[in-house]
């Protein structure tokens, strides 16, 4: 037996503590019970096994774990509307990304804002930031932060084609439309324009 605590007050421990509740966890245990696996789940675990296990079955569930993750955060980068849900399992992750998104929206159409800032908007350290960030969405802060941008301009090219590039590049805090452009172009494959022409060209057909 574990010494002071046992395995589900640990994980339960380790899920509430935004320091470490990303982190995957397999209960290995002897006891076998229904309830005991409820409570194990109810603990925050990822996985449980019982003892004697396999450990063909043990690497085949890590791997499951480390499968969805990536799942997650192509989800995420790949798709123009954003969810927290997506990339998030635990609710304490849930509502970090809430209000790491809730403050980059309010904050979106300054090209100052920067990641310090949104460190202390968020009450986190700006290394324990970038730490659960890269482990939930496999991003910098400043690259999350630049994938918020990029992602309102493209729903703003989508919902108004009225816009001009140069309009959507300062309303998502882009100094230059050349470095909008760009990387623009590397997240969608294509440039703004083209973006913004595929969208007018979808609603004359719709009409």
């Amino acid at each position: 037996m574990m010494p002071r605590m046992d395995g589900f007050e640990l994980c339960k421990r380790l899920k509430n503590d935004i320091e470490t509740s990303h982190i995957p966890i397999i209960l290995l245990t002897a006891r076998a019970e229904d309830d005991v696996r409820r409570e194990g789940y109810e603990s925050g675990a990822d996985a449980y096994l019982s003892k004697p296990f396999n450990m063909e079955v043990l690497l085949a569930r890590i791997r499951n774990l480390i499968e969805e993750r990536r799942r997650r955060i192509r989800s995420f980068t790949s798709e123009v509307d954003i969810s927290p849900a997506q990339i998030t399992v635990t609710p304490l992750d849930r509502q970090l990304i809430d209000r790491i998104m809730e403050h980059v929206e309010r904050n979106i159409g300054n090209p100052n804002y920067s990641v310090e800032e949104l460190s202390s908007d968020v009450a986190m350290h700006r290394m324990n930031l970038y730490r659960k960030l890269q482990s939930i969405t496999g991003m910098t802060p400043s690259e999350f932060l630049r994938t918020m941008r990029l992602k309102r301009a493209a729903q703003l090219l989508a919902q108004d084609v009225n816009l001009s590039v140069t309009e959507v590049s300062e309303m998502v805090g882009f100094n230059t439309p050349k470095y909008f452009t760009r990387y623009f172009r590397e997240m969608f494959g294509c440039t703004p324009s083209q973006y913004h022409a595929s969208r007018k060209a979808d609603d004359a057909a719709a009409e």
